[in-house]
């Protein structure tokens, strides 16, 4: 076969196998000839009700932070606006779900103020009820993820920000017995077994008791990391474990997950939007505007996936997607108040061609944590230990040991300088109210005190004996730079060995 012919297959396959697709849903004229439409917003609530047919809409931040609730009527493809009496206090970046007929929305933000609450929306008598929150419930928070699975009475609740803090733990809203429950705790951000605090994170349950969570800001609130970050995961709450995906797709905050519908029990959660950039972001490989990443729970691993359409959204932050049977809709975001059909499930998934490259770190992002990484790795882990290593064992190659130990130890400080303000400028707040940044802070003192007492050492004279203040010089001058060696490896394992055990986790277990 010719490449001409080759070529005509490729393209005939492409155009007549079903793809994921994206449609622009026009909505319906009102009598005055314009249609009734929410405002524009982001960071808002959004569900699919199958019995009535018809979108919830609740939220968000636009001019203003909104606590009104829409109704999409597929059927008549107009808005609707619910006139409430007793309603949630206005909020955004919420978690929230639909299960059973009810629209659930927990947590989030208005201003200073944050919230625990948990309200339902009954859509066929379009009222709102505050539930109990007896229990456990999670702390105030804006950001976090978690919802319902399809038909499930069990409401999740993941990681999120206070006023002041992250939080790495989980949370189930039984519906049963109206009360929370603590299913996995605030552990240690150290601990590369589950992922670390975080919020303005993406969400999504693929089973009742397993929620798929992506990226966001794991930066500031006593704790450091990516924000945005490119990391997902997956909790099972019957193990209550959680388990980690391949990097992939770009680092992002504010971006949203949904369920595709399946085909043959087969399971594809459609990651799209959200902010690629930040203050922390040096070089990173943006998603284009017909590019969405696919998950693949039965063989866990993301696919860049290309979505056909006669038109595209522009690309959003904090838009909402709720799922249908039929595929995703999903709305506003950004500055806009459009409504879309990603129409396809999984079949239609995979069967759409990939665009793109996934990226890590170091290939296609590269940000100010990993040039501290660099930077202190080189200063701490390799010169400064080297000129401690040259002034231990080669006195016998004087004056050339005690050069080449100037050397190190200068270059060596001189990067640490520069890794610590990398680290400064990438935490958002708080720099230093976590255990490695703290013990960062105490490691550079102890270095910078080194060369200054080296400047006020008393000399040794010649064929003298040494003097008692010599002696105490050289102990303190010694020992102060042992201690601020052996931190130094405890840091860096703090800051990148431990929370990269997963990585030799992998490979092992491939071998």
């Amino acid at each position: 076969m010719t490449a001409q012919r080759v070529s005509v297959v490729i393209l005939l396959f492409s155009t007549t196998v079903a793809q994921l697709t994206w449609t622009e849903v026009q909505v319906t004229n009102t009598s005055s000839g314009t249609p009734s439409l929410p405002p524009t917003r982001r960071d808002h609530a959004l569900g699919y009700d199958i019995a009535t047919n018809q979108l919830v809409l609740f939220g968000g931040r636009g001019n203003i932070v909104y606590g009104d609730t829409w109704l999409f009527d597929m059927a008549a493809k107009s808005w609707r606006q619910v006139t409430l009496g007793t309603k949630p206090p206005a909020r955004f970046s919420m978690v929230y779900g639909i299960s059973n007929g009810a629209f659930y929305v927990s947590t989030g933000q208005e201003g200073a103020n944050l919230y625990n609450d948990i309200w339902k929306f009954n859509i066929s008598s379009e009222t709102w009820t505050e539930l109990p929150s007896s229990g456990t419930p999670p702390a105030k928070v804006y950001g976090g993820a978690g919802g319902f699975f399809n038909g499930s009475s069990k409401f999740y609740m993941s990681h999120g920000f206070s006023s002041s803090q992250r939080y790495a733990n989980t949370f189930i809203y039984d519906l049963g017995t109206m009360r929370w429950s603590e299913v996995f705790p605030d552990a240690s951000s150290y601990d590369p077994s589950h992922p670390h605090a975080r919020c303005l994170v993406s969400g999504a349950m693929v089973d009742e008791d397993k929620l798929v969570i992506y990226g966001g800001c794991l930066s500031g609130g006593k704790t450091g990391g990516h924000c945005p970050s490119f990391d997902s995961w997956i909790f099972n709450g019957k193990s209550r474990e959680w388990s980690r995906y391949p990097n992939c797709a770009s680092a992002r905050t504010y971006s949203s997950l949904a369920l595709l519908p399946s085909s043959g029990n087969k399971k594809r959660v459609v990651l799209y939007g959200g902010n690629e950039k930040g203050g922390q972001v040096l070089i990173t490989k943006e998603a284009p505007a017909n590019q969405v990443a696919v998950l693949n729970i039965e063989s866990e691993e993301w696919v860049l996936r290309k979505v056909l359409g006669s038109k595209i959204p522009k690309k959003r932050v904090g838009t909402g997607m709720a799922s249908h049977p039929n595929g995703i809709y999903m709305f506003g975001g950004s500055e806009f108040n459009d409504l879309w059909f990603l129409e396809g499930d999984s079949d239609k998934a995979d069967n759409s061609a990939t665009i793109g490259e996934c990226i890590a770190p170091f290939k296609g992002f590269f940000n100010l944590i990993m040039l501290h990484v660099v930077f202190m790795f080189s200063g701490w882990g390799i010169l400064l230990q080297a000129g401690a290593f040259i002034a231990r064992y080669f006195r016998f190659k004087d004056p050339l040991w005690f050069h080449l130990h100037r050397i190190c130890q200068v270059s060596g400080l001189v990067l640490g300088l520069a890794g610590l303000i990398c680290a400064g400028v990438s935490v958002q707040f708080d720099h230093f109210n976590f255990a490695h940044g703290g013990l960062g802070i105490v490691i550079m003192i102890l270095g910078f005190q080194q060369p200054i007492n080296a400047i006020f050492r008393p000399h040794k004279v010649k064929g003298e004996p040494v003097a008692m203040k010599r002696t105490i010089w050289e102990f303190v001058h010694i020992n102060s730079g042992r201690l601020a060696l052996i931190l130094s490896v405890v840091n860096i394992s703090l800051g990148k060995i431990f929370p990269s055990i997963h990585i030799c986790k992998n490979v092992l277990e491939y071998l």
